[in-house]
């Protein structure tokens, strides 16, 4: 290999070891050459590190807003990440100053945290909550949203993203429990896909009035053979927020 190259190598190991072998018994002049490793995150045990089962914002003052969010349980866990926006796009994001120890407990816990450097009130704000690990790698839940209106706290008020709220157990077996919201009247559309990218169910719940409700699931696919255990996306089909959910089948 001769000129400008590039190798890049995918481990999930912190520790990485490679060589190059001359296999044709050719002199190999390297120059430039530019070795990228890129971690990648596992799952080895089938035990997802955080179990959140809600994460909720709301309005202290018109320059403060509060956050608070409940996890099932945790391991594993190094920190808590905040992001904030005026609009829904997690990617452009602005991260906050402060983390959030993780307490990694095996029951339940809330966790609080206060934004105190809004420096201009907007009419939206949107929170974004990253739970990172003791690896390095981390999980994005969210958004959770507020309103405000023209700017006064005393009118100030909560306002609630249609979408999966929380999936719980998780782990679980054989039944799942969908909490999801709704901002307006209809039958919510799920499908669940396995991690090749395959249909597995489809879950509707029937018409049902704007506010918080919940579906569940139980492990079977539209045949209704019982799944084998893994990894599933839970997809929202028909609701605003399209974000998508991890849950682990373990038998």
């Amino acid at each position: 290999m001769s000129g400008n190259g590039i190798i890049k190598i995918e481990s999930p190991n912190d520790d990485l070891t490679f060589k190059l072998n001359n296999n044709v018994g050719k002199n190999i002049n390297i120059t430039n050459l530019n070795i990228v490793i890129q971690r990648i995150s596992t799952i080895n045990d089938g035990t997802l590190p955080v179990e959140l089962s809600s994460f909720d914002a709301f309005v202290i003052s018109s320059e403060s807003v509060g956050l608070n969010w409940t996890v099932q349980s945790e391991s594993n866990g190094n920190f808590y990440r905040i992001y904030r926006h005026d609009v829904n796009d997690f990617n452009t994001s602005v991260l906050l100053d402060d983390t959030v120890p993780a307490q990694n407990l095996s029951q339940t816990h809330t966790y609080s945290f206060v934004d105190n450097n809004i420096a201009e009130v907007q009419k939206y704000l949107f929170y974004w909550l990253e739970f990172v690990e003791l690896d390095n790698t981390s999980q994005v839940y969210g958004p959770a949203m507020v309103l405000f209106e023209n700017g006064e706290e005393d009118v100030a008020e909560v306002v609630n993203v249609e979408g999966i709220r929380s999936a719980y157990p998780n782990p679980f077996n054989p039944n799942v429990t969908i909490s999801y919201y709704l901002s307006s009247p209809k039958s919510a559309i799920f499908e669940i896909y396995n991690l090749k990218g395959q249909l597995v169910k489809v879950l509707t719940s029937g018409v049902k009035n704007e506010g918080n409700h919940k579906v569940s699931w139980n492990g079977k696919d539209s045949f209704e053979n019982s799944v084998a255990s893994g990894l599933y996306l839970i997809k929202p089909v028909n609701l605003s927020d399209k974000t998508t959910r991890k849950i682990m089948l373990s038998k």
